[in-house]
Formats: C-alpha cells, structure tokens, sequence
C-alpha cells in the first residue's frame, strides 16, 4: 500500500463518517484496492439479509476480537529487543509532537470549528494519549523504522503519564 493509499483511503472513511454511508463507502474501497472481490461479496451478502452460521461467526469474531491484545503483546515483545538509548532525541521529539503538539492543535481546530465544552475536552484529552499500537504494526508491516517507532512508544507512553495530566489541568 502506498503513501497516496493511505491518504485516499483516510480520505473516504472520514467523509463516509461525516454520514451513514456504509455502504457507498465499502463500494469506494471495493473500486480503490486491486482485490476488491471480498468487499463486493461482503455487500452483497449483507444485501440478503442472510446471517452467517454461528459455527462460522463465532470462531471469526473470537479472531477479530484478539487482534487488539495480540497488537499490544507483539508491541510487548518488541520493546523488550529494542534499546531505546540511541533513538532517545528522535523518539523524545515525536513523543513532544504527539503528546503535546497534537492536543494543542486539535484545541485550536476544535475552537475554530465552535466546539466547546466537554466535546471538546474529550477530544483534546483523546488527542494527548501515547502513540497508538497502528502506528507500531504500519512500521512492521513495511519494515520502515521499527526501532525508532518502537522507542517512540516507550518514550510516549512514559511521557503520557505527565502530559495527559498536564492535558487533563488545562482543558
């Protein structure tokens, strides 16, 4: 998947979002990947009103629920083989811009779009939380800075504990 994948599929989710467009949605991203075949079927089974055995669902639903313990215990794993030693200023900076940065700029954005109050408290407060595990199994995926995301991770997690406090007094 390249850079402009990523964007464009961001793109449509966030407009889908913005509505119930389900379904325009799934034909968009069935339309923008190579093998769209598993969407279209998905949707045209979802059009029958037709439900999945439970001996089938089951066991898919048990998988799609581990996926996020999984992602946190490979996380686990990872940062047990990475030193985060020689990736400390990199790691220190994008912990700062993530931890720090990014609340101040979604409570500027939120302000200028009229929000106020707890909507935007949340948002704010959501917005100043430790790196997320996508942003660890996007680096896996395509072997791209592992180690220096892996230590950001570190770096951010231990940073939150001050600024989602700090994030928290202010908002």
């Amino acid at each position: 998947m390249s850079m402009d994948a990523i964007f464009t599929t961001t793109a449509i989710v966030a407009l889908a979002e913005i509505g119930d467009k389900t379904q325009l949605l799934a034909f968009i991203l069935a339309a923008r990947f190579k093998k769209p075949l598993p969407i279209i079927l998905g949707l045209l089974f979802a059009q029958t009103g037709l439900v999945i055995p439970a001996v089938v669902d089951r066991p898919l639903q048990l998988l799609g629920n581990a996926f996020g313990p999984l992602a946190l215990v490979l996380v686990g794993v990872t940062l047990t083989q990475v030193r985060i030693g020689p990736y400390w200023r990199d790691s220190l900076w994008i912990s700062a811009l993530k931890n720090l940065a990014l609340p101040l700029l979604m409570a500027g954005l939120g302000r200028l779009f009229g929000l106020h109050g707890l909507p935007l408290t949340v948002m704010v407060v959501t917005a100043s939380l430790p790196m997320g595990a996508n942003v660890f199994l996007f680096a896996q995926r395509y072997d791209v800075a592992q180690d220096l995301v892996t230590a950001s991770m570190a770096v951010s997690t231990a940073l939150g504990l001050l600024t989602i406090t700090l994030v928290m007094a202010l908002a």
